[in-house]
């Protein structure tokens, strides 16, 4: 009995041994982050003991392109599981369309909506800084962002900087790419095209010829997308942004001097031989009202081709999207500048409530395969299997038309690398597009982003010349001779002078800095 009676004593001691410690190790100390809703240090972290703490909340937002998921809570849930383990960090997310993204983030950011972290598309990012949405990521990333920093890179991870502070980071994606003449396979068989022989625009127009004479029915090249120009990717300049000041030669050149694109060489070129590709025929004739992607134009027999950003891969993924088989011909080399590094970017807004945990979320999204999968895939076993080779696929009895989960958007997330490949596609795939990025040519004033604040009226008169000439002249409709100089003189009355000795004063004082 008194064994017992010890026995019962000593486990109550033991109890209030454990108590006290508990609350000891729950106390502040010099150097600990106390944060209302949950610290984002766990016991153990803070002095020794076994009690996890609640984890951290932060509301992340990204772009949806179509519905949202079905399983949407699921995967969030699984993604949960991962995050509090590891950096006892809980995430909503609030998955938005892009068509009202911008519009509704920006009503949250000026609203004091609780959102820590979100996805930004390069036509909005700057306005953000300009406006103070954003904080300066460099501390963080310093802190909590190591593997953001490996991942990256030098050279990209410094492609969200403004005023010489990062305010985004990109994705780890295609962050470069080609441009090419995208074909349908089925008629460059039959015609015996050679696709490698392919290489300028000379050579396009000669395979354009073929088809014009032999297939009556088919536009012999198509516009790459809705209101876009049929040589719209035809990217021999960096655009500084907007297009509106640029670098010609890829930003090659020793003395970075920004100029009117009206003003090139290569671009009157180019735009004189759409117009004599149109005047004979080749171009798609109501190319300014098409609706839907150069793709879907190819697939549907309505057009043989059209000029497309590239990467590995190119051929099978809009052999997807068409629904036919496609082949890609090379016509101008990988190029990384800032604006390629901008289009998917995250950032945390000023007015975060818990930055650091943002920052070590959008850490772990870098490093965490798991999580990356579950964000472009969802669930294995559910939404995804994965087959004997590695790849994978629908699980039996799912498919496009009933899965669950199909944001297939991984490019959008942390780092593309980390996740599984699609069957159909290369193998190799992250292998190619990483050797990709690494080889690109760089614009020399990759990093660079210039703020309009000093311009915006100038900057939206221009933009409004520009929505009036360009679609038309560079898919052949207008004549250069005549349009051309209409154009430029029509950008001078708008300001555009006043824009780039803007553009060039900022690019200046980046190199400087540099």
């Amino acid at each position: 009995m008194k064994k017992k009676i010890f026995k019962q004593w000593l486990s109550l001691l033991m109890v209030a041994v454990l108590v006290l410690l508990a609350g000891c190790t729950g106390q502040s100390g010099e150097g600990d982050v106390s944060e209302s809703s949950g610290s984002e240090q766990t016991s153990s972290e803070q002095g020794g003991g076994t009690q996890q703490e609640e984890p951290t909340d932060i509301t992340v937002s990204f772009m949806t392109f179509g519905e949202t998921p079905a399983d949407m809570q699921l995967v969030e849930d699984a993604v949960n599981e991962i995050s509090i383990r590891e950096i006892n960090v809980r995430v909503k997310f609030l998955p938005i369309g892009i068509g009202s993204y911008g519009e509704q983030t920006n009503l949250m950011l000026t609203s004091g909506e609780k959102l820590d972290l979100m996805s930004t598309i390069y036509w909005n990012f700057t306005a953000q800084v300009a406006k103070n949405q954003l904080m300066p990521l460099d501390e963080l990333l310093d802190d909590y962002g190591q593997d953001i920093q490996s991942t990256l890179g030098e050279t990209y991870i410094k492609s969200g900087t403004m005023n010489g502070q990062i305010y985004a980071v990109t994705t780890n994606r295609d962050l470069a790419s080609g441009v090419g003449l995208i074909m349908r396979k089925d008629l460059v068989d039959k015609y015996e095209i050679d696709v490698d022989a392919i290489k300028t625009l000379d050579d396009v127009e000669a395979v354009l010829a073929i088809i014009k004479e032999n297939e009556p029915d088919v536009a012999p090249i198509v516009p790459p997308g809705a209101g876009q120009s049929v040589m719209e990717h035809y990217r021999f300049y960096d655009p500084l942004t907007d297009s509106i000041g640029v670098l010609d030669n890829r930003g090659q050149d020793v003395a970075l001097s920004v100029i009117d694109l009206t003003e090139s060489e290569t671009y009157r070129a180019m735009i004189n031989k759409v117009y004599d590709w149109y005047q004979k025929g080749y171009v798609l004739e109501d190319a300014l009202t098409a609706q839907v992607v150069g793709a879907q134009l190819v697939g549907s027999g309505k057009g043989f081709s059209f000029i497309s950003p590239t990467k590995p891969n190119s051929d099978a993924e809009n052999t997807k999207i068409g629904g036919t088989e496609m082949v890609v011909a090379e016509l101008l080399s990988p190029f990384a500048s800032t604006s390629s590094m901008q289009t998917f970017q995250w950032a945390i807004p000023n007015m975060a409530e818990f930055p650091e945990a943002a920052m070590k979320f959008l850490n772990l999204t870098y490093s965490n395969a798991e999580i990356n999968n579950l964000l472009s895939w969802g669930i294995e076993g559910s939404h995804y299997v994965v087959k004997d080779d590695g790849q994978i696929t629908y699980p039996e009895g799912v498919d496009a038309t009933n899965t669950g989960f199909n944001l297939h958007s991984g490019w959008q997330f942390g780092n593309e690398f980390l996740t599984y490949v699609w069957e159909g596609d290369a193998p190799d795939l992250w292998e190619q597009i990483k050797a990709q990025n690494d080889s690109a040519v760089k614009s020399k004033a990759s990093g660079f982003t210039y703020m309009s604040d000093n311009v915006k009226n100038e900057l939206v008169a221009c933009i409004n010349v520009k929505n009036q000439y360009k679609i038309a002249l560079e898919s052949g409709m207008l004549n250069p001779e005549e349009a051309l100089p209409e154009y430029a003189q029509a950008l001078k009355d708008a300001g555009i002078d006043m824009i780039i000795a803007e553009k060039q004063a900022q690019l200046d004082a980046y190199l400087v800095a540099e």
